[in-house]
């Protein structure tokens, strides 16, 4: 193989019926040899406009950068118009190489999926219209086509805009979950196979209570383990099944970190909601353990919250402050007096972030002689030099040599980044006496031990490193043990 784009297109050639070749010579989607000469060559061209989503301008261009073709925009749209039935002939005989077979009942209507999307019209501001269809199955064969605009009264996706024959069985995913669609199907003598959304359908059993979908889910133990069991919509005469088979613990497991951050997106932590889908995933049971102290950590996280608010204009040109030039904590402090903010604010606070790790801060600043607090950044200046650190996994440590003046290295520290230091642009690694960097990780014990050799510090495996053995949830509290600044979140509040 040249690379491996020729070998990953021979594996999906493996794929291929026998005779794709020769059935693209017999639909005449080879008819002309100018431009592009043999049925491979054609397939891969259309996969880049298809599969990849190019233009038909981008593609043609990508196809002549590659090697592959020489043709015009519209000498491929042309050819892809008469390539249909060649593509439709492959699509059918790889559905039936796959094993499904759909059954032959007589009386019985079409297996249609139903399905929708947004295109949009080119340039910044193109309008939007909403494509609504349906493919009957085994066939692949469009049906139905509609194309409207995206907003206006009846312009959704609705099982209730397809026309349906008697007898048709019509497949939807969880969107098309709505009891007015599924009602009007059955209305016009139709079948629905559609995911199930409960925020959307409200099901009762068949004395007319709710259904309870959280217990019935709770009940499948084991992977595989098929649910049956009859419902009917909340007023009205549908009634049907519900179906559920629990899934293998790898993919409860997805489902679930898919949860979690849909739920961190759109702040859903709480109620039935995600009750339902958290169980819909069919996990595994947690055990949750809350904090000992966790009242006092709340009345801690108020009184924070109420002081961010009380000095916010003061907190407000401070951080400004930070933000153009590295302000010593002292000199914080002094100004902090001044506005007659209390004196156990922790000044550190004014940039700490709700993900930063205070077992760092920690360990840095019982070694420091100052401290200065610059951007989201704490300098701090040790006997043996300078540490840069951003208190958060998956950022670095960044060591310095000891300066001659602290002020000049601020000064020149304050006016270049990070990345100008490591590439050494205009020799500022030397300028300011980099060291090199240390990578946070979850192993805080192997940084605090580099950190200490770099500082010619004595290691103390019984004293110093010991403590990084500190369980996650105690890393996470505050940096100070009288629980002033207990939680940041009083800061983003």
């Amino acid at each position: 193989m040249d690379n491996a784009a020729d070998e990953n297109w021979q594996v999906l050639v493996s794929l291929f019926p026998v005779d794709w070749e020769e059935q693209a010579r017999r639909t005449r989607a080879i008819w002309r040899q100018r431009g592009i000469t043999d049925p491979g060559t054609l397939l891969r061209t259309f996969l880049l406009h298809v599969a990849r989503g190019y233009s038909l301008r981008e593609t043609t261009v990508r196809a002549r950068e590659a090697g592959l073709a020489a043709i015009s925009d519209v000498g491929l749209l042309k050819r892809l118009r008469r390539s249909e039935l060649w593509l439709h002939r492959l699509c059918v005989e790889l559905w039936a190489e796959n094993g499904v077979r759909m059954p032959d009942e007589a009386g019985r209507g079409s297996v249609r999926i139903v399905d929708g999307t947004i295109v949009k019209e080119p340039g910044k501001t193109g309008s939007q219209w909403r494509m609504l269809y349906s493919v009957r199955l085994p066939e692949l064969r469009c049906d139905f086509f509609d194309l409207t605009p995206t907003v206006g009264e009846g312009k959704g996706e609705s099982f209730a805009r397809v026309p349906v024959g008697t007898g048709d069985l019509l497949l939807g995913d969880a969107g098309y979950c709505l009891a007015s669609g599924i009602e009007s199907v059955v209305a016009r003598q139709g079948d629905v196979l559609v995911r199930i959304n409960p925020q959307a359908l409200v099901l009762e059993d068949r004395r007319g209570r709710n259904f309870p979908l959280l217990r019935k889910l709770q009940s499948l133990k084991t992977a595989g383990r098929v649910g049956e069991w009859p419902v009917r919509i909340a007023d009205t005469a549908v009634s049907g099944r519900l179906c559920a088979v629990r899934k293998s613990e790898l993919v409860i497991r997805r489902a679930h970190r898919r949860i979690e951050q849909r739920a961190s997106k759109y702040c859903k932590n709480t109620g039935d909601r995600r009750a339902v889908e958290w169980e819909g995933a069919l996990p595994s049971r947690l055990n949750v353990e809350l904090p000992a102290n966790l009242q006092e950590q709340i009345d801690a996280a108020c009184k924070m919250f109420h002081r961010f608010g009380q000095y916010s204009e003061a907190f407000d040109r401070l951080r400004a402050r930070i933000e153009r030039e590295p302000v010593e904590k002292r000199e914080l402090d002094r100004v902090l007096g001044q506005l007659g903010v209390p004196g156990d604010f922790e000044v550190s606070q004014l940039i700490w972030k709700p993900d930063y790790d205070s077992f760092f801060y920690r360990e840095l600043a019982r070694r420091a002689r100052r401290l200065y607090l610059f951007r989201a950044e704490f300098i701090f200046e040790v006997a043996g030099g300078v540490v840069v650190e951003t208190p958060q996994l998956g950022h670095a440590t960044y060591l310095f040599g000891k300066p001659r003046s602290m002020e000049v290295f601020l000064r020149i520290y304050a006016g270049v980044s990070k990345e100008d230091i490591r590439r050494n642009r205009e020799n500022l690694a030397a300028r300011l006496g980099f060291l090199g960097r240390m990578v946070h990780s979850s192993n805080s014990g192997v940084w605090l031990k580099e950190l200490l050799d770099k500082l010619g510090e004595p290691v103390d495996d019984k004293t110093s490193v010991g403590r990084a053995c500190l369980s996650r949830r105690d890393r996470k509290e505050p940096h100070e043990s009288s629980g002033k600044e207990n939680c940041a979140l009083a800061q983003r509040g």
